[in-house]
């Protein structure tokens, strides 16, 4: 999922606010024109057409003209955001569920707990080579690869991102007094000796990552010591990727395997969980989402548009 930079003027309205001028003093030159040749009924008729066009084509490519800052990433992924897998078997590790709306929309989401013990956790990146999560499942030889943090254009990470062993990232690590912003990059995702660990900064200040860990920030976080952090439904509805953990520490993906739901739903539905999920971190999701996994039985392709970082596992017995 690109990032849209909501700092800077859209480009869209400039080109509309030009095509609009061009046409309405073609449309003056025009009409002085008719005035030797026709009659003022048939002047009046031409006008409105052209009129009319000019309005059609402005009102189809015309972005919002609200220039209040938006905190989230706009998807313009290709994917359908209504994409479907196939009901393929599960392994034992993981659930399906579902949930339906009153206007209609069925939501599939597959649930995967990822014991401790039993998994290795870790990221890779590649700006120049994005590519679908099978894609990177088969280069990395994983068993488990899923869709990471948000990316912009040129496919770097929209907030800070630290590979292991990498020294620094990008974009900088929040100070103690930006950590206290709720509404902004709110979820570490933090792996350090193969575990995962999630934190909710305005809750628990957190210091730099080490080198030795690979950490991300994204957003925004569904769920914080088990409460809803998410108080209002936008109904923009997409698929999801989310990271959380229970109350005793395990991690878990939760993932649409079909359908679309918005941020709110996803955050009230993980609260009635039997996991109790004590916290929730959404990662990109719309065309970005995705899952691939296959082991000796089975496997599993929810797929993605290329993107240019992921998260694997690998079972501790493939090590």
């Amino acid at each position: 999922m690109y990032a849209i930079d909501f700092l800077a003027k859209s480009q869209p309205i400039r080109k509309i606010e030009k095509l609009r001028y061009a046409v309405n003093s073609n449309m003056r030159y025009f009409i002085a024109k008719k005035k030797q040749l026709i009659g003022r009924k048939t002047l009046v008729v031409f006008a409105a057409c052209l009129l009319l066009i000019t309005t059609f084509y402005g009102s189809g490519c015309a972005a919002p003209t609200d220039e209040t800052p938006k905190q989230f990433p706009q998807s313009v992924n290709t994917i359908p955001e209504s994409a479907n897998t196939s009901v393929a078997p599960l392994s034992d590790f993981m659930q399906r569920r579902t949930v339906k709306y009153e206007d209609g929309r069925t939501v599939n989401l597959i649930v995967i707990k990822l014991e401790k013990d039993k998994f290795i956790w870790e990221t890779a990146e590649d700006q120049g080579a994005p590519k679908t999560v099978m894609a990177w499942r088969q280069e990395l030889g994983a068993d488990l690869v899923i869709n990471g943090s948000y990316f912009d254009e040129e496919m770097r990470p929209t907030g800070f991102y630290k590979p292991r062993d990498a020294d620094e990232s990008r974009i900088a690590w929040p100070d103690r007094d930006n950590q206290k912003n709720g509404s902004g990059y709110t979820g570490l995702v933090q792996i350090r000796n193969g575990l995962l660990s999630l934190h909710y900064l305005p809750a628990s200040f957190q210091k730099t990552p080490t080198k030795d860990s690979a950490a991300f920030l994204s957003y925004p976080t569904l769920i914080a010591d088990g409460k809803i952090l998410v108080d209002s439904d936008t109904k923009k509805y997409a698929r999801r990727t989310i990271l959380a953990q229970d109350k005793k520490g395990i991690p878990y993906i939760v993932i649409t395997e079909s359908g679309i739901i918005s941020l709110f739903e996803i955050a009230n539905w993980l609260t009635v969980q039997p996991e109790e999920f004590s916290i929730a971190v959404n990662l990109d999701g719309g065309g970005s989402t995705g899952l691939s996994y296959a082991d000796k039985k089975i496997n599993i392709e929810i797929t993605s548009a290329p993107v240019p970082n992921v998260i694997h596992l690998k079972t501790a017995t493939s090590y």
